[in-house]
């Protein structure tokens, strides 16, 4: 297993934490913010090596909602999958 982590930066350098995302008031936490569920289609490969081909992934969809800013769980409850996209 592959993992990856990935910084927000697209393609053409904008981080979408602050150019894409759409904000709204943590219902959870007063001190927080959490961005409207979004979806991106993700696909990559790896080349390890020159002398042999590039291994291809499937396309998936991966959905998340972006909560900002990291608040202590000692002055709001730890952000869950259970809702983390708000209504």
């Amino acid at each position: 297993m592959l993992r990856y982590t990935w910084d927000f930066v697209d393609d053409n350098g904008q981080d979408l934490r602050t150019s894409t995302f759409q904000y709204h008031p943590d219902p959870a936490c007063n001190l927080r913010m959490a961005a409207a569920r979004e979806t991106f289609h993700l696909s990559g490969s790896l080349k390890v090596f020159h002398q042999t081909d590039a291994m291809g992934a499937p396309l998936i969809d991966f959905s998340l909602c972006y909560v900002t800013p990291y608040i202590d769980s000692r002055f709001c409850p730890p952000v869950t999958s259970t809702y983390p996209c708000g209504p």
